[in-house]
């Protein structure tokens, strides 16, 4: 996608289950950018990649997802958002390390080990009551 589109772009879009949104472009000319997914309800997987170097966009995800991929710097998911059924959580290790990711409250209730390559990983970018590495994954990436 060129571009930021309007908010409402996704929202006709009841039946999507499965969602990739990858992001190109240098610059974005948009005051206060928002992807908002949050109508979404059968929405379960979505993943989100590039991104503007100019601007942070804010993310509204559905509170149903269960798997979440974000490899961009420049996405930030709303902190209006809870994510009480996510199972799984993929970031780039980049995010977790310099702590791009703000505070998100991850769910309790994530339960799926995954192996992490986070040698200097610090939980305090994220909370969650059992937070312990679990559900996270760092793919290597070149940054």
């Amino acid at each position: 996608m060129i571009g930021v589109p309007p908010r409402d772009t996704f929202h006709s879009l009841t039946s999507l289950e499965n969602l990739n949104i990858e992001m190109t472009g240098k610059e974005v000319d948009v005051h206060q950018p928002c992807i908002d997914l949050s109508r979404l309800q059968n929405l379960k997987e979505l993943g989100l990649d590039g991104g503007y170097r100019n601007c942070d966009i804010e993310l509204m995800v559905p509170t149903l997802i269960k798997i979440l991929v974000l490899m961009s710097p420049y996405i930030t998911i709303s902190s209006n958002c809870t994510m009480p059924l996510l199972d799984k959580f993929y970031v780039r290790q980049c995010l977790l390390i310099h702590g791009l990711l703000g505070q998100l409250v991850l769910p309790a209730s994530i339960t799926h080990q995954t192996e992490t390559n986070c040698q200097h990983f610090s939980s305090t970018c994220l909370t969650s009551t059992t937070f312990e590495k679990t559900g996270l994954e760092c793919p290597r990436t070149a940054n």
